[in-house]
């Protein structure tokens, strides 16, 4: 029982410490230009993270912000990546 509740415990965690920045209603400083960039001038964020040796993080990137579209969706984004960072 007790290895039970300190596995809840450890999957609730990353949740708790991120809510308020999970479920901002505002954009932080880069996601303005990221939105732009994925609509505008495709391949920009690729090109720039692989220059800083991270192509993977580019390509992801650009592809969940062009998913995204707007600064009202990125509470889901962040909410996804909180999961996949706790799973």
């Amino acid at each position: 029982m007790r290895t039970r509740i300190c596995f809840y415990i450890l999957l609730l965690m990353p949740l708790a410490v991120y809510w308020q920045t999970v479920f901002s209603e505002y954009g932080f400083r880069d996601d303005y230009s990221h939105l732009r960039e994925s609509r505008e001038v495709t391949g920009l964020m690729v090109k720039s993270a692989a220059s800083n040796g991270r192509p993977l993080y580019g390509a992801l990137l650009e592809s969940t912000v062009a998913v995204t579209g707007q600064v009202d969706q990125l509470p889901c984004m962040r909410l996804a990546s909180v999961l996949i960072f706790t799973l």
